[in-house]
């Protein structure tokens, strides 16, 4: 499974949380230029502050590689 393929997956785990209301891709991927170092971004707006659990569990869910994680911040 290439990597926009695994974004897409992602994508519809959080789909499925109320709380989400837009999810962007980024990257290269989004811009069709991956290669052996790419990683996917995901951009997730949410309605309301999610919990830490709603952020990282669709990524724990698939066995995913969390590369950095930054606390949620209400001014953003």
């Amino acid at each position: 499974m290439g990597l926009k393929e695994k974004a897409i997956e992602m994508s519809e785990i959080y789909r499925q949380n109320q709380k989400v209301e837009a999810i962007i891709l980024a990257g290269s991927v989004a811009r069709k230029l991956e290669d052996e170092h790419s990683d996917i971004e995901l951009h997730i707006l949410w309605s309301e502050p999610p919990e830490d659990e709603e952020r990282l569990g669709p990524i724990n869910n698939i066995g995913g590689t969390i590369l950095s994680y930054h606390p949620y911040e209400d001014e953003e």
